[in-house]
């Protein structure tokens, strides 16, 4: 037997340290449910986590003059750029998790705020139809979210294909979005206002009732985030499969147009995940609805709804409230471009409505709404014969018309608090629809991983522990124990414990029981990353990926530096060990004047907030012109009870939150 039953005694900072560790480790599990889908908290909480967002910039603008591709006279204000083919080389190689990109604009250059997101399931496959054939999926193809940089009412969703770039923007109460994307037969890129082709945008929505359920249309003022994630298929037509050149080419484009669907969803607290993608190279065996559903009854397909995408079809159709039925079906005209333009607002509008009457929700202008039986707006004639009531300022949402009037569809107002309600009621009430990791509810479950953008296999405990995995399955997820003494343990999802085999042989994850190599502590290795530091003494390593990992090294470098996914919290996290050598708060215990050494920190946008226990801001002080330049911030907190305290300081890159007593 290897276990020591031994423990020395820590020194009482060492303790106060690892106590702060185990405290932010246990807090974070117990807020795993409330990470965001919203993009523009999501953003703040990786900021709070320590995330350093690294400045991107990949493009260089055209001259219009210059440029060879036709643009249609109907874009007044475009910007064209390109990509610099070496920097897109080295950017998706390293893949950041997080970045500031630049785009060009057309005033000015537009910063944004981004974070990679995943936007498929673990058992996401394309599949070519009808050979059967299974497609491996582009790994090289990137999807990112987020806002707009100083913009937190906006939302963005990027994605990189190949030498391609596809995305949409919404500012706040603009009526119109911006669109980006590749330029038919051209390398160039183009980011325009959807505003200036809105009037070609003719799509009207049929909506079918389903036979099997009634509209759930209580009172929808009032709803709750989705807890719950249905799993979305899509079937492609050949039309859009030749045009892209293959099965591969057309996921890729469905996948684009999917990331900046379910960022519209996000938008309004619903979490949605792509399953997997049947692109047929011949003909398909259904054209519409009905014969489309026939099809799927009886082939069975991996998703909670079937979605049928063509360009020809002329706008959308879907039954209403679909889930958990054999209703479950919509079918989306896409557009392919307009006059070599990409279109992609136009794509992404119509999914994500017939999306949304599967999942619950009739149009806006339905006289169905408001508690009696009236309509939300009038963009259109009303369906049901109430009074039409008139245009929404700013834009109209998601399931209405609006976009066949000049108020146009803003895709940051989402779905609008009422169609948002319903949708969410009507996610989180049906039993068939699991969470997006596959289990009954959020599990508080970890991911490590590495510096080669890998993680961490468990490996199932039947062989030594990997880091070069390139997507989480079940291998790759991790529940955080508390081990005692300010320690804590990994449990895989077999049931069975990771050991450091105290640094003589490959980890594993196969223990059954705590023991002294079975106890880790989590140190901070700064610019967002975590070091786990074993009972030996010594760091795990990754070794890169290119062999089982280890526990033997005595240094942190950048093989035994962790990004820990799913360690959040949306209250105050108390920093582990190691932000010390960069903030200093004495004395602490403190009775009234707390100081603050913050070296070279401090930023313009700097300022130090003090919180309770509950994550409440109870006193926020700008950092002064003083302690920029010296580095010392003395901060008064006479006014405080007795107890236990964040202290919270923040630039424009980083929020950095210590513990404080006070007495």
């Amino acid at each position: 037997m290897h276990q020591d039953s031994s423990s020395s005694k820590l020194k009482l900072l060492t303790m106060k340290n690892i106590l702060t560790i185990v405290f932010a480790l246990i807090t974070a599990i117990g807020f795993a449910q409330k990470q965001p889908h919203n993009p523009s908290e999501r953003i703040q909480q990786e900021k709070t986590n320590g995330t350093v967002f690294e400045n991107v910039d990949l493009f260089t603008t055209v001259n219009k003059q210059k440029s060879k591709t036709k643009i249609p006279s109907e874009l007044k204000d475009y910007t064209l750029f390109s990509f610099d083919k070496g920097k897109e080389a080295a950017f998706k190689s390293k893949a950041p998790v997080a970045m500031t990109l630049t785009i060009p604009g057309q005033k000015k250059a537009m910063s944004l705020e981004l974070v990679k997101t995943k936007i498929t399931t673990d058992d996401y496959q394309i599949i070519e139809m009808p050979s059967g054939k299974i497609v491996t999926p582009d790994n090289n193809v990137l999807h990112y979210r987020g806002i707009v940089k100083g913009v937190p009412n906006s939302v963005v969703a990027i994605s990189f294909l190949s030498a391609e770039i596809s995305g949409i923007i919404s500012i706040g109460e603009k009526p119109s979005n911006l669109v980006i994307g590749k330029l038919k037969n051209s390398n160039e890129q183009i980011i325009y206002e959807d505003k200036d082709i809105r009037h070609l945008n003719d799509f009207v929505c049929r909506i079918e009732d389903n036979p099997e359920k009634s509209e759930q249309l209580q009172d929808n003022t009032q709803g709750k985030a989705a807890v719950k994630c249905p799993k979305i298929f899509f079937d492609i037509a050949n039309d859009i499969v030749r045009d892209k050149g293959g099965a591969q080419g057309a996921s890729d484009f469905i996948e684009a147009i999917f990331n900046q669907v379910s960022v519209l969803y996000a938008n309004d607290d619903i979490s949605i995940r792509l399953s997997g993608v049947k692109a047929w190279t011949s003909a398909a065996p259904f054209d519409g609805l009905t014969n489309y559903r026939n099809y799927r009854n009886r082939n069975s397909f991996n998703g909670d709804l079937g979605h049928f995408v063509t360009y020809n079809f002329s706008g959308g159709v879907a039954w209403v409230n679909a889930l958990c039925g054999s209703y479950k079906y919509a079918v989306s005209g896409i557009r392919k471009s307009f006059s070599n333009v990409p279109t992609y607002s136009w794509s992404v509008e119509v999914v994500a409505h017939e999306l949304g009457h599967n999942l619950g929700s009739p149009h806006t202008q339905a006289c169905k709404w408001n508690n009696n039986n009236t309509a939300i707006d009038g963009c259109y004639g009303t369906e049901g014969g109430c009074a039409r009531p008139g245009l929404p300022s700013g834009g109209g949402t998601i399931m209405s018309y609006c976009h066949l009037t000049n108020v146009g569809i803003n895709f940051n107002k989402g779905f609008g608090p009422q169609p948002k309600a319903l949708i969410q009621r009507t996610i989180n009430s049906k039993s068939c629809v699991q969470t997006c990791d596959g289990g009954p509810g959020n599990d508080g479950s970890v991911t490590f991983q590495g510096n080669n953008n890998r993680y961490i296999s468990s490996e199932n405990g039947s062989n030594p522990m990997t880091c070069n995995r390139t997507v989480v399955g079940s291998f790759e997820k991790f529940t955080v124990v508390d081990a005692g003494g300010g320690q804590v343990a990994l449990k895989g999802n077999n049931g069975r414990y990771v050991s450091s085999e105290n640094g003589g042989a490959p980890m594993t994850c196969n223990r059954t029981r705590i023991g002294s190599w079975e106890k880790f502590t989590i140190v901070d290795a700064g610019g967002g990353k975590k070091a786990l530091k074993g009972n030996n003494g010594k760091y795990v390593s990754s070794e890169n990926g290119g062999a089982p990992i280890t526990c033997n090294r005595t240094r942190i470098g950048s093989w035994e530096k962790f990004t820990i996914n799913g360690l959040r919290n949306n209250t105050a996290i108390p920093q582990v060990a190691g932000l010390q050598n960069e903030i200093g708060m004495f004395p602490n215990p403190v009775k009234n004047l707390l100081t603050i050494t913050m070296g070279t920190f401090a930023d313009e946008m700097s300022k130090v907030l003090v919180k309770d226990i509950n994550g409440r801001t109870l006193q926020s002080t700008a950092v002064s012109n003083e302690a920029k330049v010296n580095g010392v911030q003395v901060l008064d907190l006479s006014n405080m009870v007795t107890g236990v305290y964040f202290v919270q300081i923040t630039n424009s890159n980083r929020i950095i939150t210590q513990k404080v007593f006070i007495e």
